[in-house]
């Protein structure tokens, strides 16, 4: 009885330990990370998948490269297609992804806005 007691108290400490560790991301949105020219990155955001520009500011540090994940619908990744401008809204590109993707940004620049759309 007492063994029970102690498995249960371990199991249930670990499914806390678990679930508090899990990103909440939604799951209608695609995740972006920057990595900047310093090596060092941002944690993934969420940036809807509406087709609306966001601004989702690199703050004006530089950036080498974008971390794109599409949304996920429980089964596949979703078709998305993204693209970045600078702050003053020069374009830097788009990209079409099926699924995570590390995708360069060249020549490297500071982000201003991003837009993103789903199927």
């Amino acid at each position: 009885m007492r063994s029970s007691a102690i498995i249960a108290a371990v199991a249930s400490l670990a499914g806390l330990a678990s679930a508090s560790a899990l990103p909440k991301f939604d799951q209608h949105a695609a995740h972006i990370a920057y990595t900047y020219t310093n090596g060092t990155y941002t944690k993934p955001f969420d940036v809807p998948t509406n087709g609306q520009a966001q601004k989702f500011s690199s703050n004006n540090i530089v950036v080498s490269d974008v971390f794109v994940s599409p949304p996920f619908d429980g089964r596949r990744y979703v078709l998305t297609q993204c693209s970045f401008q600078a702050p003053s809204n020069k374009s830097l590109g788009a990209v079409s992804i099926r699924k995570p993707t590390t995708v360069p940004v060249n020549p490297p620049a500071a982000i201003g806005y991003v837009t993103c759309k789903s199927n």
